[in-house]
């Protein structure tokens, strides 16, 4: 598909084609999701387009695609913003094109009724990013830094909508048929590369095509007759929005990677992003789980001053990127035993310290870390049903260090693992009953392991689209 693009800048227009693959369901059923999956987004940026951009991109140019894909059925429409799909930074070839392949989750579609689902490409944004320069390469420019230092990272946006003309922008047709009792949602097709491209076409009963970059939707309201068409796991997701204001919160220089020699550290400038955690943490003693952001409830958001600090080596092959930020949970419902194993339930909340956020990229392999300092406080407790009145401040007696990792972008969202050491519990009782022996032996120790998956990261009220699945346990 050829896409005519603008930036944000008076200039002249740019053409970028964009192919387009993804694994449709054969066939559905009504209130059954339809999930593409497997979809890769491949967009050729053509080389005075990437000079225009970026004069001094040796260090390399990746960047996150959003596509708005429209999907109808029997009259009513949707659109779909796919979001955060992501391409990791690769270096611009000596004279020809640059291409970047984006990959990431689409949300799957729900309809109420039977009918073909008809998904059609519309306009699609790049949010490109040039990684600094290798000052070795003797390129200069406006963006340079000083002489033996890389430059400033620069960024970029083209806001494209597909070239007027004859051009096929059907990426799938799904026929949803009536469900019988006890249906099934059906699995993707078996062939994994239908795509479509400038010189592809997809017929209306082909199930394969284009899918789009990300996760997002926005919701139909319902037709006369009741019928719905949903886009997105997350519609109904209860997510506040993440503020216009980055965090007043500073990093933790305790928790920073030593830099590696030669690079250069860079203060950046901060704007607000936030991401949805959710996950479980495990009580090694009790053997059991608890939901931490449980998705079905009302849920808490990482809210980050994004990008505080950059650090990167004169020829590019590390780059680090330092947030800091803020996160705001529900309290969690926790089950244990304790009093001669009796069942103890309790809501505990998570009163967690600033966090900073490190992302590294060593030549193409990323990693996240995430850490920060908290205290549990257990309350609403009670005992095989009674409640057990423990008093305002039964907390954990000391903060404890929280530190979790992962291979990932942090672009992309991705699982992060930890596993913490749950102090002593402190103040836990009234009325002079001392409930901390208690709860200390049944819950303190080392060894509770947490395992968190991070959403992509959002902004404003786009939080409730990317709302990711709870990890395996």
């Amino acid at each position: 598909m050829a896409y005519v693009c603008e930036t944000a800048s008076p200039g002249p227009e740019h053409t970028v084609l964009a192919e387009i693959s993804t694994r449709f369901p054969k066939a559905g059923v009504p209130r059954q999701p339809l999930r593409p999956d497997g979809v890769t987004v491949r967009v050729t940026l053509p080389r005075r387009t990437v000079s225009a951009l970026f004069p001094d991109a040796a260090g390399g140019i990746g960047g996150i695609a959003t596509l708005s894909t429209a999907v109808t059925q029997r009259g009513e429409r949707a659109v779909a913003d796919w979001k955060g799909l992501t391409a990791p930074p690769v270096h611009p070839p000596g004279g020809g094109a640059l291409v970047l392949r984006h990959r990431g989750p689409v949300p799957p579609v729900t309809v109420e009724a039977p009918g073909d689902v008809i998904f059609t490409a519309g306009k699609l944004v790049l949010d490109l990013q040039s990684l600094p320069r290798d000052p070795a390469s003797g390129t200069g420019g406006a963006r340079a830094g000083r002489e033996g230092e890389p430059s400033a990272p620069a960024a970029a946006r083209l806001t494209c909508a597909p070239r007027p003309g004859d051009q096929n922008l059907l990426l799938a047709t799904v026929p949803v048929a009536p469900a019988p009792d006890g249906s099934a949602t059906p699995s993707p097709s078996g062939d994994p590369s239908g795509s479509s491209g400038p010189s592809d076409s997809t017929g209306p009963s082909d199930t394969r095509g284009s899918g789009g970059p990300g996760s997002g939707s926005r919701r139909q309201d319902p037709a006369p007759d009741g019928r719905r068409l949903t886009v997105g796991p997350a519609a109904d997701a209860d997510v506040g929005d993440c503020p216009s204001e980055a965090p007043d919160v500073d990093l933790d220089e305790r928790r920073l990677p030593e830099p590696p020699p030669g690079a250069v550290v860079r203060d950046g400038t901060p704007f607000p992003l936030c991401v949805v955690p959710v996950g479980y943490a495990t009580v090694r003693k009790q053997g059991s789980a608890m939901i931490v952001n449980d998705p079905a409830r009302r849920l808490g958001l990482l809210e980050m001053a994004y990008l505080k600090r950059t650090v990167q080596t004169p020829d590019g092959r590390y780059t680090e990127s330092d947030s800091a930020g803020l996160i705001e949970l529900p309290d969690a419902r926790s089950t244990f035993l304790a009093f001669d194993f009796q069942p103890v339930t309790a809501r505990v909340e998570f009163e967690a310290g600033p966090a900073t956020v490190v992302n590294i990229n060593r030549g193409g392999a990323f990693s996240t870390a995430i850490s920060y300092d908290q205290t549990i406080r257990l309350h609403d407790v009670a005992v095989n049903g009674v409640p057990l009145d423990v008093g305002p401040r039964c907390r954990t007696a000391r903060p404890f260090t929280t530190e979790l990792s992962g291979d990932y972008s942090f672009l992309t969202g991705g699982l992060v693992e930890g596993e913490v050491t749950i102090p002593p519990f402190s103040g836990c009782g009234t009325g002079g009953e001392d409930l901390d022996p208690l709860f200390t032996a049944a819950v303190s120790g080392p060894g509770n392991r947490l395992t968190i998956r991070q959403g992509v990261p959002c902004t404003a009220a786009a939080c409730r689209d990317q709302v990711p699945e709870l990890p395996e346990l």
